[in-house]
């Protein structure tokens, strides 16, 4: 680097009624510190009577570095010398790293003036210069006492309070002020190494920041909204705070020519401090966020090869991919992928952003666990990936302010938060004429897809013929077209598709939600035919959320309760469960743990993330009849859940409560559709003896009833987890109560602990009373055992946890409340 006058020092001084002697002295010691490179620039301002402030005064004050007033009575009596004082004050109080110095000319209340503050006066002591015998020896200490500020500033790289204001902001739509550093959990990441032969990657886990800067230079990509600049930003902020040198450049909005002296003007914009001084600490570090296609981009990282000894750049896979993997500019470069969160960094989001909300009086797992499910949900069938804006954005529909239309559902409106975020980022204007257009334009898109394809979300249309077709009906300005098609943040692709699949859905959603012509009756009803096809069951989920419309809630209670109709729903009394007496022997009669609930939370978390990774969609159509009204009964159920969630206020009790039976009896057909007597399990394990090679009938026929008695639970899981939430909690009841039966006994009972926030004393009482009602093994085991999973991870009152204890006869271990005290 070149070497260059400081930038870090900017005097301002400002003074009224000063005689010409007073004025030459100030400036001669001013032209002094320049002279000895101390000081850049400086400029002056005498407040005559009847002058105001002016605009460029007030730049003035905010871009200085250090402000000096030159006080006597006549400035203290001076209106505009105090609003001049005010506004520096109110600079530095807003954290801003101007220096204030009050140099003292003559006898005033400059004591009175400065009150509390902490800043040293000069000639020293505050002796004013009119005083002194020699009057060039106090204005040899207000030089020295200059120099001395002066100094102090250039070694101070302390970040500027607009950066840190800038980096903290989110793009959260909330009632309370949300920062960065509030609810950051660092990411997935991780780095592909290659192999000493360069012909396989292995991938190595990143657990922080010391870790990445470990890597010196690294190139960070991930998909879109996937947390990418969260974390460039976060890195600073990291750095910053650890008073290590750190720079951030944003090339998406970097529009000048990479060089020297941008990037001592970004310094400059960031940091107080001399650059001179700043550029040559070691291990100095520049954050890239946003790495595009064009070549000024690249050329940035290139000119920081030269100075910086780490760098990170972020980008997105898609321009990775297409423009910089083998890249000979990057070749010293490691590349990491930033991938969705796990289940274990999803919580800790959910307790962190939980605990800004001013509706939230006490954090308990139950509650916690509440909104896990709702995010979950909203993840389902990967419809979005696991990054911290779409988890944020469920979580928002749950503070009051969010829905702002009654036609849309809170689910459906964290969907329209995720679009209209899009639509900002790619330079759509939030005027309702420009979102409108947009949505329509949109909607139709999504029909054009729907009809190519009966569903399918990634088939492709002819965009250009498309747009022909939909401009011949409706305006349409080209500039929202090229937003649209953006190639970093719009929602459509150039090849016709949506970017991100729930793009579709809930377009289609929408546009099936408003229509009112024959078409869309037809789509409601093959929809609604073929709901056992994924894509048609997310397109179903929306329609509904956009819409109060019962056509389509009628369709599909009519379609459950006709699926399976010969099967009886299970009962799971004494004649349905005695094949299950080996299994339930087999069971442990204790499972409560040892560990604490964090521990535990942690271990079923991971265990998600496994089953995430190994599982996959439903087969769209398996042709096997049976099978596909299972699918269907499954999500048909969960939009039925949905609609229960985010509809209970506005329906009649007696419609709850048809919801509720719907979706409990449909679940438990399903329980009695597979093995559902002894003659399909006897031939189910004589083939597997002979097809599997298991030693005997005996074995695999204790495999069928293994199979039988998870499919079982399952279900029964299935069906808690569509209704359990407190909301509706006296409606279950009710109809927990109208249909006699164990199955409807332990669906009501595992409802109450699902959507409690934590084990209470009734439902302990609630426990003993179906302890003592039922009394054959296989309820009586179900019910100990999943009472203790929930107590292994929720955080409940001892007195209560001691209670059922002894009610299911097992033992409350010192350890275990060793255990609570440290999770509390």
């Amino acid at each position: 680097m070149t070497s260059q006058p400081p930038l870090a020092t900017q005097l301002f001084y400002s003074y009224s009624h000063v005689d010409a002697k007073h004025q030459q002295s100030m400036e001669s010691a001013l032209a002094l510190l320049r002279q000895e490179g101390l000081l850049a620039d400086w400029s002056d301002r005498r407040i005559l009577p009847g002058q105001h402030i002016s605009p460029k005064v007030e730049s003035k004050l905010e871009e200085a570095d250090i402000i000096c007033f030159l006080l006597s009575h006549h400035f203290i009596a001076s209106s505009e010398c105090m609003k001049e004082w005010n506004r520096a004050k109110a600079l530095s109080r807003n954290g801003t790293n101007a220096v204030r110095v009050p140099i003292i000319l003559s006898d005033c209340a400059w004591k009175q003036l400065l009150a509390r503050d902490d800043i040293k006066a000069l000639p020293e002591d505050g002796k004013p210069v009119v005083s002194y015998d020699e009057p060039s020896t106090a204005w040899h200490q207000v030089y020295e006492g200059l120099a001395e500020v002066i100094e102090q500033r250039r070694r101070t790289f302390s970040p500027r309070p607009d950066l840190l204001k800038a980096m903290e902001a989110t793009d959260l739509i909330s009632q309370d002020h949300v920062l960065l550093s509030d609810i950051f959990i660092f990411p997935n990441l991780v780095q592909f190494r290659p192999d000493s032969a360069r012909t396989l990657l292995f991938e190595d886990k990143i657990h922080d920041i010391q870790q990445l800067l470990s890597l010196g230079r690294c190139i960070i990509h991930g998909e879109e909204m996937s947390g990418k600049s969260s974390l460039a930003k976060h890195i600073l902020l990291t750095l910053a705070a650890q008073n290590k040198p750190v720079m951030f450049i944003d090339l998406f909005e970097e529009n000048k020519r990479p060089s020297e002296e941008v990037l001592r003007s970004t310094y400059r914009s960031q940091f107080s401090g001399d650059f001179n001084l700043w550029i040559s600490q070691p291990s100095k570090t520049i954050v890239f966020d946003n790495l595009t296609h064009f070549p000024r981009s690249i050329e940035y990282v290139q000119l920081a090869n030269e100075i910086f000894e780490n760098i990170i750049v972020t980008t997105s896979t898609d321009v990775f991919r297409s423009y910089y993997r083998g890249d000979d500019r990057l070749v010293t470069f490691k590349e990491v992928l930033l991938r969705p969160l796990s289940h274990v960094q999803q919580e800790e989001l959910i307790r962190r952003r939980l605990t800004l909300m001013d509706s939230v009086d006490a954090l308990t797992d139950g509650l916690v666990d509440d909104v896990e499910r709702r995010v979950n949900l909203a993840f389902a069938h990967n419809i979005v990936p696991r990054y911290p804006f779409y988890i944020l954005a469920v979580i928002q529909t749950l503070e009051g302010f969010m829905p702002t239309r009654l036609s849309v559902t809170s689910y459906g409106h964290c969907y329209y938060v995720m679009v209209l975020a899009r639509l900002t980022k790619c330079g759509i204007s939030q005027r309702d004429e420009d979102i409108n257009a947009s949505v329509n334009f949109a909607e139709h898109l999504a029909l054009e897809i729907y009809e190519r394809s009966l569903g399918s979300a990634k088939e492709e249309v002819d965009l250009d013929a498309f747009v022909e077709r939909y401009t011949q009906s409706f305006l349409f300005p080209k500039r929202l077209l090229n937003r649209l098609a953006d190639k970093e943040y719009g929602l459509i692709s150039n090849r016709g598709a949506f970017r991100v699949e729930y793009m579709y859905h809930y377009f289609l959603g929408m546009y099936l939600s408003k229509s009112t012509n024959a078409r869309r009756t037809e789509v409601v009803e093959h929809l609604c035919e073929h709901s056992h096809v994924s894509s048609n069951h997310l397109t179903l989920m929306f329609t509904i959320h956009h819409s109060t419309d019962d056509e389509i809630l009628e369709k599909i209670l009519s379609k459950t309760m006709g699926t399976l109709v010969r099967i009886e729903p299970a009962r799971l009394d004494v004649a349905e469960t005695e094949r299950f007496g080996d299994i339930v022997e087999s069971l442990p009669a204790t499972v409560l743990s040892d560990d604490s609930v964090e521990s535990k939370r942690r271990e079923e978390r991971e265990r998600r993330d496994v089953v995430e990774a190994e599982g996959s969609k439903s087969p769209e159509d398996t042709g096997i009849e049976m099978v596909n009204d299972w699918y269907r009964i499954l999500k048909n159920n969960k939009i039925l859940g949905q609609v229960l969630r985010n509809r209970y206020g506005s329906l009649e009790r007696g419609r709850v409560r048809e919801l509720i039976q719907v979706v409990a009896d449909g679940g438990l057909r399903l329980v009695n559709s597979l093995l559902r007597d002894e003659n399909e399990i006897a031939e189910l394990a004589s083939f597997l003896a002979e097809s599997r090679h298991i030693s005997s009938i005996e074995e695999a026929r204790t495999v069928v009833h293994m199979f039988s008695f998870l499919w079982t639970m399952a279900h029964v899981e299935q069906i808690v987890g569509n209704v359990s939430f407190r909301e509706v909690r006296e409606v279950v009841e009710e109809v927990v109560v109208e249909n006699e039966s164990p199955a409807y006994d332990l669906i009501g009972y595992f409802s109450a602990i699902v959507s409690a926030e934590k084990l209470t004393l009734e439902i302990s009482q609630k426990l003993k009373d179906l302890l003592g009602k039922h009394r054959d093994s296989f309820i009586r085991s179900v019910l100990s055992i999943t009472t203790q999973q929930y107590m292994n991870t929720h955080r409940s009152p001892a007195n209560v946890e001691q209670t059922i204890c002894s009610m299911l006869g097992i033992p409350y271990r010192q350890r275990l409340m060793e255990a609570r005290r440290r999770d509390r």
